[in-house]
């Protein structure tokens, strides 16, 4: 729903292009208060923003249908915007800014409160004047899904607590397939860590390193003596559980997991930028003494 709020004129109005960063520093106050972060001004936000203000005062209307709104969601992409989600609001007239949110938080206040209060990290203003003279503002706020991805990603942080519960899983699906325990190993999880912060910074997703070194080779050289090794690699923002679940439904994972030859076992597992995309690899090593 779009909001539209109409103020008569005022002549202590401050000039326009004063008003946006007014309005910013009036709604961060307000977030302030409520214990909330503040907004910051973000670049692609403005521009389209600026966009959607001039696209009203051309057509002077504030109908938008479903493929305006995508319209303006692929702006947001084209001008370097990955949004988790965004939201944008109207406000037509002349008035002082403290006047123009608190009409708005008047006349909507759940409409006002998630968007001035809601989980965004960024605002744009854009503004232009209808053919009548009335200025037109556009409130765009946003949520970049960067933000998701690290605040769901720093739950694999504790590694100890990733290892243990991948450890249990698997242990779980070995006993159901009659299989002897795996024992966890600090070397193989050291082995499988470094593995996992390779691929994640060089983008690469292969058994064979950047150096051309294979899952036997990187275990041997740190220093265990191996009679039998497998390494399972996966992609995606899993929990512990579920990384192990997926690999159980893939043929290959599955026999290296409920290998009878292996004893021991390690994890690894890297987040953050991977070939320009943010990811999660994860690092498997089974291995036997």
């Amino acid at each position: 729903m779009l909001v539209l709020i109409v103020l008569a004129g005022a002549s202590a109005a401050p000039a326009l292009d004063g008003l946006g960063q007014t309005l910013l520093d009036l709604i961060n106050r307000e977030r302030d208060r409520a214990g909330l972060p503040p907004l910051s001004p973000h670049p692609a936000l403005e521009s389209v923003a600026d966009q959607e203000a001039e696209a009203v005062a051309v057509t002077r209307s504030l109908r938008r249908t479903p493929d305006d709104i995508m319209s303006t969601g692929r702006d947001l992409r084209r001008a370097g915007y990955t949004f988790h989600r965004w939201k944008q609001r109207f406000v037509v007239g002349e008035g002082r800014p403290e006047r123009l949110l608190g009409s708005w938080r008047k006349e909507a206040r759940a409409d006002y409160e998630a968007t001035v209060l809601g989980d965004y990290e960024h605002l744009g203003i854009g503004q232009s004047r209808m053919p009548g003279g009335n200025p037109i503002l556009t409130i765009m706020v946003a949520l970049p899904r960067s933000t998701i991805f690290y605040r769901e990603a720093a739950t694999l942080d504790d590694l100890d607590a990733v290892r243990e519960e991948v450890l249990e899983r698997t242990n779980a699906l070995r006993h159901a397939a009659e299989r002897p325990p795996l024992t966890a190993d600090a070397v193989l999880d050291a082995v499988a860590q470094v593995y996992a912060e390779e691929l994640r910074r060089t983008g690469r997703y292969s058994h064979l390193s950047e150096r051309n070194t294979r899952p036997g080779e990187r275990v041997g050289a740190a220093g265990y003596e191996y009679h039998w090794v497998a390494e399972n690699l996966a992609k995606g923002l899993f929990g512990p559980t579920e990384v192990v679940d997926r690999w159980n439904d893939s043929s290959g994972h599955r026999k290296n997991m409920l290998a009878r030859q292996a004893s021991d076992l390690g994890v690894g597992v890297a987040y953050g930028e991977t070939a320009g995309e943010l990811d999660v690899i994860w690092v498997m090593v089974l291995a036997r003494r």
